[in-house]
């Protein structure tokens, strides 16, 4: 569920309907079970689901299989954290089964696959991937990213105001170095995208289903430029490389560390009552029932935290509720490696490529 939707429907700028929706799933008096939510996932898409569920008054318990939230298996921490409306266009593209026999025979080519007989396996996989390719089936694909891409800024401001955080301010305890602490969350500086030919026809007709798939100009400032403005944007790139001109995106921006929001969202999610469990058997939350919010991003809510031994934060299943759970409201059971079980009126699975085998 992409986090931008769930925030719409938590904000006073959403559409009448949505709000009803959420109003009708928020915890109802007396009924425990149904008052609590479990998240499975400790990325961005975990933490933003857990904020939005406790601005809606859910008790929420997140489930993160690593030793911590966002640690160095986090593919959130790894990511390039860019905020990208324009990225709706599919890697799979008409004519890319032609180009792909080359693209894997050059030894320098952007495409690399090692022998294996894993290669087998994969080749029902391929073959979707290439009939995807189909000009049809790419349309289709970017409004469907684009819808999404659209919503997921506003989504994710939702949660970073509850969790007390200005992406826009400076980062204090949470960068990287000492060095950075002065530094904003957010690197707004635009977003250039090289082409070979930026006025070549190809070029213009994904640009004009790119403007498209985002919803307009008026949701989407893009402008080409040529090789002098690339430069001038990016004096660093040689003159070859920016030589058939690019995209400028005026309103593209990425984090500078997504480690660092990372653990900001996670102190602010504790801090407003939030419970985490972690695969190690580490259970962190706040020690403190009182919260406020914070508009410095260099500190999280007012609220102290402990750590303990618990249960452990590494789910392998989702089932139905226990007959008692739904006595109790509840919907879903979560079952965790130790044997461990929570009954939760909501479940959000956010497990990556994890999700499916839990989905069940």
């Amino acid at each position: 569920t992409s986090p931008g939707r769930f925030n719409r429907a938590g904000t006073r700028t959403v559409a009448p309907e949505v709000t009803r929706h959420i109003a009708m799933s928020a915890p109802a008096a007396g009924r425990a079970a149904k008052n609590a939510a479990v998240v499975v996932g400790g990325g961005f898409v975990g933490l933003s689901s857990a904020l939005h569920l406790q601005r809606v008054g859910f008790r929420v318990t997140l489930m993160e299989a690593g030793e911590r939230v966002g640690g160095r298996q986090s593919a959130s921490n790894g990511n390039a954290g860019t905020f990208a409306q324009y990225a709706c266009i599919p890697v799979q593209r008409p004519g890319l089964w032609a180009e792909a026999p080359g693209m894997i025979v050059d030894p320098r080519g952007a495409l690399r696959i090692a022998p294996s007989p894993h290669l087998v396996r994969m080749m029902p996989w391929a073959l979707g991937f290439l009939a995807a390719s189909e000009p049809d089936r790419v349309r289709k694909t970017a409004f469907a990213l684009g819808s999404i891409l659209r919503l997921a800024e506003d989504g994710y401001k939702g949660a970073w105001e509850h969790a007390g955080i200005d992406v826009d301010g400076p980062m204090g305890k949470y960068a990287p170095n000492d060095a950075t602490r002065s530094h904003a969350f957010a690197a707004r500086n635009g977003y250039i995208l090289l082409q070979k030919d930026v006025h070549a026809r190809g070029a213009r007709e994904t640009a004009t289903l790119r403007l498209d798939a985002s919803g307009g100009p008026e949701r989407l400032r893009m402008e080409a430029i040529d090789q002098s403005g690339v430069l001038e944007l990016e004096p660093s790139l040689s003159e070859r490389a920016a030589r058939g001109g690019a995209w400028w995106f005026e309103d593209g921006w990425f984090l500078r560390d997504p480690a660092a929001l990372l653990d900001a969202m996670t102190d602010g999610f504790v801090a407003n009552g939030g419970e985490i469990r972690t695969g190690s058997g580490r259970r962190r939350s706040s020690s403190s029932s009182s919260s406020s919010s914070s508009s410095s991003s260099s500190s999280s809510p007012s609220s102290s935290s402990s750590s303990s031994n618990g249960p452990s934060g590494r789910v392998t299943l989702v089932t139905s509720a226990s007959v008692a759970g739904e006595a109790a409201g509840a919907r879903a059971r979560v079952v965790a490696s130790d044997g461990s079980t929570m009954d939760a009126g909501v479940v959000v699975i956010a497990a990556g490529a994890h999700s499916a085998g839990l989905a069940r």
